[in-house]
């Protein structure tokens, strides 16, 4: 089969064929309908510091995917070949303290799929039965695919109160723009988006975000100015950027919450007491989707229709042109890019 491989430890990747994969016992073997591409994917095509720690290749990459089962192991009895899925990319070891605790999405031994393990980018990808979620009828393979993302925005945008508080994102990238529709479907009071790159922030507007602003050395009184002169109730950090993180904490109103799920290249500097501790701030540290309850909130809001997510696939392309498809990724003119196996 035709598949996307890391196949040397260095910048790009190259279209290669290589075997199917045959389930084992507690397997199942599906055929991948849409796989989009994620900024981990754009980490292993550059070859950054992230992707020298983590990937050995050769590698098939690629993880947000939808597909239909068509072989299953021996031991598999809830799935059957034809059903629809998703794919929780967290394979889990089940037996660390962690996941005996149920906090599955921190498993002390998880492997990731297209990191830790071959991955969608292919026409066929194996994964454990354990780990595919059925999809609620009605939803596109592009939409399905995009539930692994969004279920990391549910996991940050939930983790407290949303309804009448005024949230400030920081990043507007697929789970950012994720959360807008999140938190308006929450009854957000008012959204503000913190973002460098004018078609996201483009985007964010669409998706329904009150104002958006540029990061600047002023963007906390920019935001106060919006919103009143007051500091916001509810930060999303979705950036990682040491700038953002520390900007975030200082809108803040005292007893407010924020919740860190952007991955940085750097530590960042804090000065814990005046913009932690004194202030009352209650801070979350978002890895993943708590499974599976992020998985049941997030089919809930796309399945019903509260949360659109149409507006950030901005682009599709057979698997053959994933060159294109990474080029434009990289460009930052789009939103979610969806790689089509079937060339559909």
């Amino acid at each position: 089969m035709t598949a996307v491989v890391k196949a040397t430890a260095g910048p790009g990747a190259e279209l290669d064929q290589v075997a199917i994969p045959e389930p084992a016992a507690s397997d199942v073997l599906i055929e991948v309908s849409a796989s989009s591409i994620c900024g981990t994917d754009v980490h292993i095509y550059d070859w950054n510091d992230w992707a020298r720690r983590h990937i050995q290749p050769p590698r098939v990459f690629g993880h947000e995917m939808s597909g239909r089962i068509v072989a299953v192991g021996n031991t598999v009895t809830e799935l059957r070949p034809g059903d629809y899925v998703a794919a929780e990319t967290h394979v889990v070891d089940h037996t660390c303290r962690q996941c005996q605790r149920g906090l599955f999405h921190i498993c002390e031994n998880v492997r990731v799929l297209g990191v830790d393990r071959d991955g969608s980018f292919a026409r066929f990808v194996l994964l454990p039965a354990w780990n595919c979620w059925r999809n609620a009828g009605g939803l596109s393979p592009e939409v399905a695919a995009l539930q692994e993302p969004f279920g990391n925005a549910v996991h940050a945008a939930t983790a407290g109160p949303l309804e009448n508080n005024t949230v400030a994102i920081f990043g507007a990238g697929p789970i950012g723009l994720c959360a807008i529709g999140i938190a308006r479907a929450e009854r957000a009071a008012a959204i503000f988006v913190v973002e460098p790159n004018p078609f996201r922030r483009e985007l964010a507007e669409r998706m329904g975000a009150t104002a958006t602003f540029t990061p600047s050395g002023s963007t906390v009184e920019d935001l106060k100015k919006a919103n009143g002169g007051l500091g916001v109730d509810v930060v999303l950090e979705m950036s990682g950027h040491p700038s953002a993180v520390e900007q975030g904490l200082r809108v803040l109103h005292p007893g407010g919450w924020i919740s860190l799920l952007g991955l940085g290249d750097q530590p960042v500097t804090l000065d814990l007491n005046d913009l932690v501790v004194t202030k009352g701030i209650t801070i979350y540290g978002i890895f993943g989707r708590r499974i599976w309850d992020s998985w049941e909130k997030t089919s809930r809001y796309l399945s019903s229709g509260r949360v659109d997510v149409t507006p950030l696939i901005t682009h599709r392309y057979p698997l053959e042109d994933f060159q294109e498809a990474m080029a434009k990724m990289k460009s930052g003119k789009s939103g979610k890019v969806v790689l089509l196996p079937n060339g559909s």
